[in-house]
């Protein structure tokens, strides 16, 4: 009989179930390193690091105890594993590394992964030129959570590092969670009133019954390609970004939110279309913030209702969303998003795989939102004093250097077209516009892409002024 502890928890079950037709539920970190490279070295430093993360030599399996279906993750020692070493095409100078890398492994991002008979992950090495390489994690979702995934290029990286010089660096090995840079207290659970069991339910159910208000696209309705559209800010914007969100009486994810909420606006406006009601999804970290969820997943969400109104006034909609995220929190929203999955999950553990997949993936496809804000924090940030800054490392291991980073979810669990996330990376805000083609033209994803930067930008001018 398996042990119940070593069951999927209902995130990871969630994210499994759910992948399914177009939704592939995949993380992908694109390490781009200038300098030489030992291809072979690198290699062996993926394999290394494997021995910090058990599930990735272990695929999915299913057992049936006390009527119910579970998943668990099944040890694979003898397997061979998914490492790649390929060359990059030609691309033209119109477009980027990350696009050119996105579509050279699209075969392998787009394909049906049967994470019974595959592991959950696959490392791939791309050369550009001789000089120029991209290493890019590719992990199933189910695995673990994108502070996970960036851990484990991290780790993927050092251990090269310690394979070419010889010396360890344990005191960067230390750190556990190598995303987020939101401080998090440990909280108690609170006791249930009616109330909260009302606002649970509305929760739970808007999505379901009530369509967002999507910015106009003149996107192919069947078509299931996703665009991700990239914008790196400089490192004294986003100080001044970073800055003008506390000002405004927000976090940067507020300030982000509500950009994101006036580009919709905008857009239409500009389309000679009302926008309605936009309602935005926040996704969050959980980790460190109850005692009884610690995961292999540790993402949950918080969900926000704008109306016209609402969005006249940058600061008046940035404050709004500040008190409302932390009235959630308060009121520990993000544990009972948590609730609701586990209840859904249980629900339907009465079923087999193949049919509760396709009933959990019809559940999850209806929830959509206008858009989707994720912020994942610093990538790979360095410790001062307990305390982790806006710095990344490691950067660069002798005349190898790490030029950039890209991170992005390929597909992912809803069928939201307009997925925003943001993280740092050596002191610059990197934006990664994730759009459905159903949405949006390539052009079009650019062109809002211009234009959420161009909001952000304006607002923390509006801030400023607003503050003197």
């Amino acid at each position: 009989m398996q042990d119940p502890s070593e069951f999927l928890d209902p995130n990871s079950e969630l994210i499994a179930l759910s992948s399914y037709s177009n939704t592939k539920n995949v993380l992908l970190t694109a390490i781009e390193v200038t300098g030489p490279v030992d291809e072979e070295l690198a290699k062996r430093a993926v394999i290394d690091a494997l021995d910090q993360f058990p599930q990735l030599r272990s695929c999915l399996n299913e057992i049936r105890q006390n009527g119910r279906y579970h998943l668990y993750w099944d040890p694979r020692p003898e397997m061979e594993l998914p490492l790649f070493v390929s060359e990059l095409k030609e691309h033209a100078s119109s477009t980027s590394i990350f696009d050119a890398v996105l579509g050279h492994l699209s075969p392998r991002l787009d394909r049906d992964w049967d994470l019974f008979h595959e592991l959950p992950w696959e490392f791939h090495l791309v050369r550009v030129s001789r000089q120029h390489h991209v290493a890019v994690p590719v992990i199933h979702h189910a695995a673990f959570d994108a502070a996970t995934a960036s851990e484990f290029g991290r780790r993927c990286f050092l251990k090269y590092q310690e394979l070419l010089t010889g010396m360890k660096d344990d005191s960067a090995s230390l750190q556990e969670q190598a995303l987020s840079t939101s401080r998090k207290r440990m909280v108690k659970v609170r006791k249930r009133t009616w109330e909260d069991l009302g606002y649970k339910g509305r929760i739970a159910l808007t999505p379901i019954i009530s369509r967002p208000a999507l910015p106009l696209g003149t996107g192919m309705p069947e078509d299931k390609r996703q665009y991700h559209i990239k914008r790196v800010l400089s490192a004294d914007e986003t100080a001044r970004i970073a800055r003008s969100s506390l000002k405004g009486g927000g976090a940067l994810i507020d300030l982000l939110a509500a950009s994101g909420n006036l580009a919709i606006d905008r857009w239409n406006q500009r389309r000679n279309a009302e926008t309605g009601r936009i309602t935005t999804a926040l996704t969050v970290n959980t980790k460190g913030r109850y005692q009884s969820l610690d995961h292999l997943n540790n993402v949950s969400a918080l969900f926000f209702q704008s109306d016209a109104n609402d969005r006249k006034d940058l600061t008046l909609l940035l404050r709004s969303m500040s008190t409302a995220r932390i009235k959630q929190f308060r009121k520990q929203m993000d544990l009972k998003h948590y609730e609701n999955t586990a209840l859904m999950i249980g629900c339907a553990s009465l079923l087999p795989f193949q049919a509760r997949q396709k009933i959990v993936h019809l559940i999850t496809q209806r929830h959509q939102y206008s858009i989707a804000i994720t912020l994942l924090g610093v990538v790979w940030p360095v410790m001062k004093d307990g305390k982790r800054t806006f710095d990344s490392y490691p950067t660069h291991v002798r005349d190898t250097y790490i030029s950039e980073i890209h991170g992005t979810g390929y597909k992912h669990l809803t069928s939201t077209p307009l997925v925003v996330i943001a993280y740092f990376f050596q002191k610059k805000l990197n934006l990664v516009i994730a759009t459905s083609a159903s949405l949006f033209t390539r052009g079009e994803g650019e062109a809002f892409a211009d234009l959420f930067v161009d909001v952000l930008g304006e607002g923390t001018h509006i801030i400023a002024k607003s503050t003197q």
